[in-house]
């Protein structure tokens, strides 16, 4: 080997190796990026590998070789002189199956095992198995929501029945052809029966709650409060205590006549609240409910007992009701002497639908204004007021 010839660079025996923490490939020290992962390497991030720099060290050291003794050369061989020195030799002839060059001898090569890879550090393991389990928790949560799915709100409107009034249906009635006669029959007078006396009813009492008054109780009775007062022998002015029995008188009965004429569907009609059937009304019972179960007109209803549509809806449990029967034939009303009005009483004005708070409810502070709300039923006159 010449001089001149570079020496080849051998690994230093002691030189440590580095190792990439992610994916444990050898990279310089040096270096700021793994090649063989792509991820970004921090100074003091690079795992020493002890165990691979010693194979390596042992594979790289030379085997030390003792030197032969040297024999002296002899510069001027035996049996040539000067002159034969001066003189090139003259060449011998090269065969032809003589290489010009000899083969170069090569040494056997020595099998060096490679450096034992180290286990995975602990941040490769912890971010493995968070990988894992977020993978399975996910596959999790997908395996629910398709076999449960959420449940899904549609609007369905579904009809209801609307009450219709009954209409009233003519009946046919008969009558009989009129017999030959040479004069006419005269109209048979109708006997009107008077009707049964009505059997005086046991007095009821009241009981006085927090914020109750005689004109509230006349209004819940149906009576006057001077009537109220009267049959207990005090004054409209005088105070009332809560837990106090007041009796209250029953309302007066008004007579009723035995034939009313009403128009339905633009036919007149007879009410006739003669011998009617008395029906004490019920809870939750209202008067259309009342006429439908009789099969009559709520006209005949309302005409009969003196009502309005306005003071049938104050009814109460325990009122009482005349329930008429209906006549077409208008023959049977009598004839009156002379067009005298029947006056009608004045229809007590409906009470006021409560909106605000719920009835029922119970308000535990009592200095604390309670602000309510309720649907106007009329505008009011000067002298009239809503009663809490």
């Amino acid at each position: 080997m010449n001089e001149t010839e570079p020496m080849e660079t051998e690994p230093e025996a002691n030189a440590p190796v580095y190792r990439c923490p992610y994916c444990d490939s050898v990279v310089e020290p040096t270096v700021s990026h793994c090649l063989m992962c792509g991820r970004k390497l921090a100074a003091g991030q690079l795992v020493v590998d002890e165990a691979g720099a010693q194979q390596i060290a042992a594979a790289v050291e030379p085997e030390e070789v003792e030197p032969a003794d040297a024999e002296p050369v002899n510069l001027e061989p035996d049996g040539l002189v000067a002159e034969d020195l001066a003189q090139p030799p003259a060449a011998e002839p090269v065969a032809d199956d003589q290489p010009l060059v000899e083969e170069p001898v090569l040494m056997e090569e020595t099998a060096v095992s490679p450096p034992p890879t180290p286990k995975p550090n602990r941040q490769t393991i912890i971010f493995w198995g968070l990988t894992a389990v977020c993978a399975l928790i996910t596959l999790t949560l997908s395996t629910f929501v398709l076999r449960y799915p959420a449940p899904q709100q549609a609007w369905v409107f579904i009809a209801t029945d609307t009450p219709i009034p009954p209409t009233a249906t003519a009946t046919p009635v008969w009558t009989p052809l009129p017999s030959e006669t040479p004069f006419p029959s005269p109209t048979p007078t109708i006997t009107l029966t008077p009707r049964p006396t009505d059997t005086p009813q046991p007095p009821r009492f009241h009981a006085i709650a927090a914020g109750e008054t005689l004109i509230g109780l006349s209004v819940r009775y149906r009576v006057s409060a001077e009537s109220i007062a009267a049959s207990n022998s005090m004054g409209l002015d005088s105070p009332i205590q809560v837990g106090q029995n007041l009796e209250i008188p029953w309302p007066t009965p008004t007579p009723d006549l035995p034939y009313i004429p009403i128009e339905i569907n633009g036919e007149v009609v007879l009410a006739v609240a003669q011998n009617c059937e008395l029906y004490q009304v019920q809870a939750d019972d209202t008067a259309f409910g009342i006429a439908a179960r009789y099969d009559i007109p709520l006209e005949a209803l309302l005409a009969v007992n003196w009502h309005t549509p306005e003071s049938i809806a104050l009814l109460q449990p325990g009122d009482v009701l005349c329930i008429p029967s209906v006549e077409y034939d208008l023959r049977l009303l009598p004839p009156t002497p002379g067009p005298s009005p029947t006056p009608q009483p004045t229809a007590a004005a409906a009470g006021p639908e409560l909106l605000y708070p719920v009835a029922g409810t119970l308000v535990e502070d009592v200095e604390t204004a309670v602000l309510l709300q309720w649907v106007a039923v009329k505008d009011l006159a000067p002298d009239e007021w809503y009663m809490v």
